[in-house]
C-alpha cells in the first residue's frame, strides 16, 4: 500500500495526544494542496505555518491553496462545511480537514461531507483523540471512512478497534509509528514516522 492510495476518500485518523497524528495530517494537507483546495479546522490554533484568518470567507479560500480555519466558535464548523461542499459543487476538488473532532460531537453537519462529499469531489479527513466519541455520535464517520489511520490509543478505545475487528492488535505502536488500515480489504499496514 502507498499513502498516494488515500487520495480520493474520506479518512478517520486517530491517537493519543502527542502521537503524531497532527503533525500527520498536516503532511498529508501539505500533499494534498497541489491537487485540492484543503481547508484544516483548527480549534487548538495549530499547525502555525498554515494560512490562518479569524474569519472565513471564499475569497481568502480561492486564494490559498491551504487554510488553517482557526476556530473562535464551535459553530463555525457549518462555515467550513459550507465551503467545502459549495467548493465541490463548482468543480473545485476539496479536502476539509477537521481536528479535535470530539469537540464538534453536537453538530450533526460533520456528517455531510462523508455523506454526499464523493459526487461533487470533497472528502473529509477526521482528526480526534477520541475516536470512541466520535464513533458513537456520527457514525456516517466510521462508516464512510475508506482508510482509518490510527496512532498508539489508549485502552478506552477497545470498542473502535474491535468495531474494524483490529482488537487483537492493540495498537501498540513505536512512538510515531503508524497503521494504516483499508476498510473495503480489512488489510493493513504499519509505517514508520513521516521526515
Amino acid at each position: 500500500m502507498r499513502l498516494s492510495q488515500l487520495v480520493g476518500n474520506h479518512i478517520l485518523v486517530g491517537g493519543q495526544t502527542g502521537s503524531g497524528k497532527t503533525y500527520f495530517a498536516t503532511w498529508l494537507a501539505k500533499s494534498l494542496s497541489n491537487r485540492y483546495k484543503v481547508i484544516f479546522v483548527n480549534p487548538q490554533h495549530e499547525p502555525k505555518q498554515f494560512y490562518t484568518t479569524d474569519e472565513l470567507n471564499a475569497k481568502d479560500l480561492l486564494e490559498h491553496d491551504v487554510i488553517n480555519f482557526e476556530i473562535v466558535n464551535l459553530d463555525d464548523i457549518k462555515k467550513a462545511i459550507k465551503y467545502a461542499l459549495a467548493f465541490g459543487k463548482n468543480g473545485i476538488q476539496t479536502y476539509l480537514f477537521i481536528d479535535e473532532a470530539h469537540l464538534f460531537d453536537k453538530y450533526p453537519e460533520v456528517e455531510l461531507i462523508p455523506r454526499l462529499g464523493r459526487k461533487w469531489g470533497v472528502f473529509q479527513v477526521t482528526i480526534s483523540q477520541r475516536l470512541n466519541d466520535v464513533a458513537s455520535r456520527h457514525r456516517a464517520i466510521i462508516t464512510q471512512s475508506r482508510y482509518v489511520i490510527l496512532f498508539s490509543l489508549s485502552r478506552f478505545e477497545l470498542g473502535l478497534l474491535r468495531y474494524y475487528g483490529l482488537q487483537d492488535l492493540r495498537v501498540n505502536l513505536e512512538k510515531y509509528h503508524f497503521l494504516v488500515f483499508d476498510t473495503a480489504t480489512d488489510k493493513y499496514q504499519i509505517f514508520k514516522p513521516i521526515r
